[in-house]
């Protein structure tokens, strides 16, 4: 008979086994085997297998119950040990639990924060369907990638009836207006839009039915913010509201105020039909000055649509035949919007997906760090507790139990540094807060998965932070540590100097990037524009009567003492996103051109001290400027051509006129952007705001007298105002928040690394306390011992060094691609983080050297 026959079942067996404590397993699997064995042959295969499953089945409650009265045991066993060890090295457990807590603090608030940023409009109930219509001009020259978030208004329409995958689709356009209720009056910003918003979005109504609430000609939805702003804690429903220019409107219904999660925001909707100048918008496709959004039907990929959207840009637009020059209709998924759109004219500024990437890799690697801390801490003290690991192998110790017994110990440590860390990130919040600008809040009792996923990550950390410590310790031979020479190999050695290694490469590139984003911030501000932005306070004006004014405005501000000039404009220097086709004489039909503009009065270029370099700037000396002129920039002269632009006439949405000067290059928009084709013209009543110089002596005094001037003209507006350099600083704040944030993480990467510097030096000056002591009987120098104890720590840092610094170039290259005009990557940013993370390093190092070497060498000799 084979004698596989023999055996008993394998899945009985392996059962068994898997309940059976280690030491008894053989001996209770064999006396089974032997039992089976005989059954089988005296009754055969089957009663012998019946036999052997109800021997397994009825002891395996019994064993269960024993395999985890003898797990808890263990368990017990190891967090004993655990806590002992802990208690008898302090400072080592200090080292690496702070390590660790200050690596989960920096992982866990950077995790909200990249949370938090994807999280943008995935509240609305169909997201995952829902997706904003743009458009691409492949015709429009000079104007960076071509692609607008705007549309034309009918396209909503267009979508619904005309293409049956789209299950409904809303337009709209935000606007900021002045809103009046009783002797209350405010800008407010707004939404005018169709009556399909609330099928599209999910904005809920807290009072008021969804089926009706934009239905009415006359009817506005107020947010409960602005319900409580202008009516209290009375009902606000039916109540009137006025909106400058437009009229009065009745509360039809309250929505919830909207998330602060949301790439738009509003307090009130108004019927897009009652906005000023729809009607004209409607019946041209060429007007794009619009948002349209719309849901698919489930199921559907949008990308099967394309055809059906080039249909309908061929459709609407039949003078773009030629399909080089066609209109193209790009969808964008809503939740995609906040971190992967920068279109021009978007509603608000997004965020940039690159900048949760490189948040996201500054918390891996600072948590790395705090993890490299503990492997290296670990592992140098396995001399210590060889003799311990020796003797449990010598008395019976599997490796597995050695391994479980350190990863457990690990894993305790990291659920302590857990407890610290959310406690660390309770307290930090809001600080954190106010860095990113951001909303963030945690609560564990509250969120499961949340206290679910800190657990896990804890446990994570501690599996990753003691693996290497407990197989390394599990490998060393009982017979080396009872003849005292433990883990002399090289091996352990040189896997910490690796990890020490990739600590400060980590650390370095971190400098080198911060360095480079503060020096690229202070290029952005201290570079000259080509105008002058300072001491300038721009006074939005909304009222049309006090627009034609504006003369007797300005002769009224300069009337003060402080005020050095004034001027008006339709918009500020620091952002002019207005632009407009482009024709001149001698134009090729085939060409198509476009020009930034705005509208300006006859003192904008002397004002913001904007260089003429061919002809002159507006003069009420030339009468015919009054009908029309325009000034137009180098590189708009360039894109015109011939030896002189100089009255000739340019064609733009304000009118023709003749160019009357050139003005040098100067940046009317952000950094990021090249100087394109940019026109002024001299349209002193397309005024949205009136500016004045003013000289710095007594700021509150004269902002005071520009109230009441202003009051004086408009009473029933309120007044506001900004200066002008804050409003360009605004303009880089993802920047200026991107340098702050790897500034506090840098210095607390570095902080990191040096804390497991700081325990590897001790670590060595004490593994080297005779040879310390020997030397210094022999004459050798506190200089010449501290030499010794940090060249190795030397070395290791100029590695990192080299590896570090071809790494941090090219991320910073690509990061300084967004800028069309940026600072050059110097040498000495380099040089300045080598010489950091080598200065760093000395110190810490140091200071154990120091100690070590200061020590009696009797006593050195004694311990030894």
């Amino acid at each position: 008979m084979n004698e596989n026959h023999d055996r008993p079942p394998r899945l009985a067996a392996w059962l068994a086994r898997l309940c059976l404590h280690e030491v008894d397993a053989d001996v209770v699997l064999g006396d089974l085997e032997e039992t089976y064995g005989a059954l089988h042959r005296r009754y055969g295969p089957a009663a012998a297998r019946r036999w052997y499953w109800s021997q397994v089945l009825r002891s395996f409650p019994h064993l269960l119950t024993r395999t985890f009265y003898w797990s808890t045991v263990m368990l017990k066993n190891y967090v004993k040990i655990a806590l002992r060890n802990f208690k008898k090295h302090k400072g080592y457990a200090f080292i690496n639990g702070a390590g660790l807590a200050a690596g989960l603090t920096c992982f866990l608030l950077i995790a909200l924060y990249v949370q938090y940023e994807r999280s943008y409009d995935a509240y609305h109930q169909n997201a995952d369907r829902l997706y904003r219509m743009t458009y691409e001009d492949p015709t429009a020259f000079y104007q960076g990638s071509n692609h607008y978030a705007m549309t034309p208004v009918m396209l909503a329409q267009a979508l619904r009836e005309e293409i049956p995958e789209v299950e409904t689709a809303t337009v709209l356009d935000p606007d900021e207006m002045l809103v009046r209720h009783g002797d209350q009056h405010f800008f407010e910003d707004g939404l005018w839009a169709d009556a399909h918003l609330l099928d599209v979005f999910t904005f809920p109504l807290v009072r008021g039915r969804p089926e009706a609430a934009l239905s009415e000609p006359d009817g506005v939805l107020i947010t409960e913010r602005l319900a409580a702003k202008y009516f209290g804690a009375d009902d606000p429903m039916g109540k009137v509201l006025e909106i400058d220019e437009v009229g009065a409107f009745t509360v039809t219904g309250v929505l919830q105020d909207i998330p602060e999660n949301s790439h738009f925001h509003f307090d009130f909707v108004a019927p897009i039909q009652r906005r000023p100048g729809y009607e004209r918008a409607a019946q041209n496709w060429g007007n794009t000055s619009f948002r349209t959004y719309f849901m698919l039907q489930p199921g559907l990929a949008v990308s099967r649509l394309e055809d059906k959207f080039a249909a309908l840009s061929k459709k609407y637009h039949p003078d773009r035949e030629d399909p080089a020059q066609a209109i193209h209709y790009v969808a964008q998924p809503l939740t995609k919007i906040h971190l992967y759109s920068a279109l021009h004219f978007e509603i608000e500024n997004n965020s940039d997906v690159r900048y949760l990437y490189i948040l996201a890799a500054i918390a891996a690697i600072i948590l790395l760090l705090a993890c490299i801390n503990y492997m290296n801490l670990a592992s140098a003290r396995a001399a210590g507790r060889a003799a311990e690991v020796g003797l449990r192998k010598v008395v019976g110790a599997h490796r597995m139990q050695i391994v479980k017994q350190f990863i457990g110990e690990s894993m305790l440590l990291s659920l302590g540094a857990v407890v610290l860390a959310m406690g660390a990130v309770y307290l930090l919040l809001p600080v954190f807060n106010a860095l990113v600008d951001r909303p963030l809040a945690v609560d564990l009792f509250e969120d499961g998965t949340l206290l679910g996923g800190v657990l896990l990550l804890g446990l994570l950390v501690g599996l990753v932070a003691g693996s290497y410590p407990a197989f390394y310790m599990a490998a060393l031979s009982p017979v080396q540590v009872l003849k005292g020479s433990p883990g002399k190999g090289a091996g352990g050695s040189r896997l910490r100097n690796v990890l020490v290694t990739l600590q400060f490469t980590a650390s370095i590139v971190l400098v080198i990037a911060t360095v480079v984003v503060v020096q690229q911030l202070h290029y952005i501000q201290s570079k000259k524009l080509g105008y002058n932005k300072a001491q300038v306070v721009v006074v939005p004006v909304a009222d049309a009567e006090v627009r034609a004014q504006y003369e007797t405005i300005k002769a009224e501000l300069m009337t003060h003492p402080s005020v050095v000039k004034a001027t008006v404009f339709n918009q500020p220097p620091t952002n002019i996103t207005s632009s407009s086709g482009a024709d001149w004489e001698g134009k090729p039909d085939d060409r198509k051109a476009s020009m930034h503009l705005t509208t300006v009065d006859y003192d904008f270029v002397d004002f913001f001290e904007i260089e003429v370099i061919e002809g002159r700037a507006f003069s009420r000396d030339f009468a015919a400027d009054a009908e029309g002129a325009y000034l137009v920039n180098e590189t708009a002269a360039r894109l015109i051509g011939g030896a002189s632009v100089l009255g000739k006439p340019l064609r733009l949405w304000t009118g023709e006129a003749p160019i009357v000067g050139v003005m040098k290059d100067f940046h009317y928009q952000p950094l990021h952007e090249p100087i394109r084709p940019f026109a002024l013209y001299l349209n002193p009543q397309r005024l949205r705001y009136v500016a004045a110089k003013i000289r710095p002596e007594d700021f509150p005094a004269t902002l005071a007298f520009i109230e009441k001037t202003m009051q004086a003209f408009s009473p029933d507006y309120p007044f506001d105002y900004y200066f002008l350099d804050e409003a360009f600083d605004r303009l880089y704040v993802a920047e200026q928040k991107m340098g702050q944030i790897l500034g506090v993480f840098t210095v607390l990467a570095l902080g990191i690394a040096c804390l497991g510097l700081f325990g590897l030096g001790a670590y060595a000056a004490e593994q080297r306390t005779r040879e310390i002591g020997v030397r210094k009987v022999l004459g050798a120098s506190v200089g010449g011992i501290v030499l010794l104890l940090s060249k190795d720590f030397t070395r290791l840092v100029g590695i990192a060094f080299v590896v570090a610094a071809p790494v941090a170039y090219f991320a910073m290259s690509r990061w300084l691609e967004d800028f069309a005009y940026r600072v050059d990557i110097s040498w000495w940013i380099f040089l300045l983080a080598g010489s950091l993370a080598l200065a760093i390093a000395l110190v810490t190092v140091s200071y154990q050297s120091i100690k070590a070497a200061l020590a009696d060498p009797v006593e050195s000799l004694r311990y030894e």
